[in-house]
């Protein structure tokens, strides 16, 4: 008596609802369509402009490492001092960062402390999430002395979580003038992009004095497209126990998640366009697997069909695709088996 072993495989496409949200309160540091701008006529305010002395001693910090070591360990709820107001042109040193009153930048120029941190907090208020931003400013050095890092060591973090700063190579050790850095990322609506300096206290001093002024972000905003199956599964014929690999392609904005499923249970970590099977045993007679791709965009709905094992002692997987019902069919024969 022959036994007939079953596996089915299906791709599901769903839907989730956006979910729309209230826009936060007005900000000075709020990213809209029209982006964002200071010039620093005024004191920023400490919401925005935000900064931290760490450690108490010159020349403790002396290379980049050093540098992004005390970063990682720092969370961004960790920098909430304002800039203080100095009405020097240049201010004097100090262990926090400070906004001229005269000259209309900010700066940094440590003094007392390992490294002075300056952060400003971005908020995309776009009304839809953003998928890249561009940063720039104007940059100056005054009262130069050579520094065991230059200029500022620059990073962002879309969490500002210890352990979550991403340099910004355009903005690290910069020379004078304007500079200017695009990030690629996916910064949700209503979410914060937190920008970053650290500058060392060099074992000279006084140190230099690292100013920004005329800073500018803009936001590039992501259009919402339905999850599309740009690769289908592709039929492959497997000996007995050996391994099959199954990859679907999709593409959509926000970017789709993908996760696979056995009998209806999520498979753990499986969460690629990819998915691996090492053995195709006679345990799998019956079970079935799927795979969900989904963003806040789509409404295509793929289903499954089960058809039975084939004479040969190998496993088959078929593909086909009509009306946007996706039908699979497994079919597998081990010989000997009764």
């Amino acid at each position: 008596m022959n036994r007939h072993l079953n596996v089915t495989f299906g791709l599901i496409v769903l839907t989730l609802l956006a979910v729309i949200g209230f826009a936060p309160a007005a900000r000075a540091a709020s990213v809209g369509a029209n982006g964002y701008t200071n010039g620093f006529g005024t004191q920023p305010l400490a919401g925005d402009w935000s900064s931290l002395s760490v450690g108490s001693s010159a020349g403790t910090i002396t290379t980049v490492a050093g540098i992004d070591a005390a970063v990682q360990a720092v969370g961004a709820s960790s920098i909430v001092a304002g800039l203080s107001p100095d009405a020097g042109n240049p201010p004097a040193i100090a262990g926090a960062a400070t906004w001229s009153s005269t000259g209309f930048y900010v700066q940094t120029r440590p003094t007392g402390n390992d490294v002075t941190l300056m952060m400003c907090t971005l908020v995309n208020n776009l009304g839809v999430d953003a998928i890249g931003a561009n940063l720039s400013y104007d940059f100056n050095k005054v009262a130069v002395l050579t520094e065991e890092v230059e200029g500022h060591r620059a990073y962002y973090s879309l969490s500002g979580a210890a352990g979550s700063w991403t340099v910004i190579p355009a903005f690290s050790s910069a020379n004078p003038g304007r500079v200017s850095a695009n990030l690629n990322l996916s910064w949700p609506n209503n979410s914060p992009l937190y920008i970053l300096w650290a500058d060392d206290n060099g074992s000279q001093s006084p140190d230099t004095g690292n100013q920004i002024d005329n800073f500018s972000v803009t936001a590039t905003p992501g259009t919402q497209t339905p999850v599309v199956i740009t690769n289908q599964p592709q039929s492959q014929t497997v000996a007995e126990l050996q391994p099959a690999t199954f990859s679907v392609g999709v593409s959509g904005y926000l970017p789709p998640t993908i996760q696979w499923y056995t009998n209806n249970v999520a498979v753990a970590g499986a969460t690629n366009t990819t998915y691996s099977i090492a053995s195709t045993p006679l345990s799998y007679n019956g079970l079935q697997f799927k795979v969900i791709a989904q963003n806040t965009a789509s409404n295509i709905n793929y289903s499954a069909k089960q058809h039975p094992r084939h004479p040969h002692g190998q496993c088959g997987y078929d593909f086909s695709d009509a009306c946007f019902n996706f039908e699979r069919r497994y079919w597998c024969r081990y010989p000997g088996i009764l």
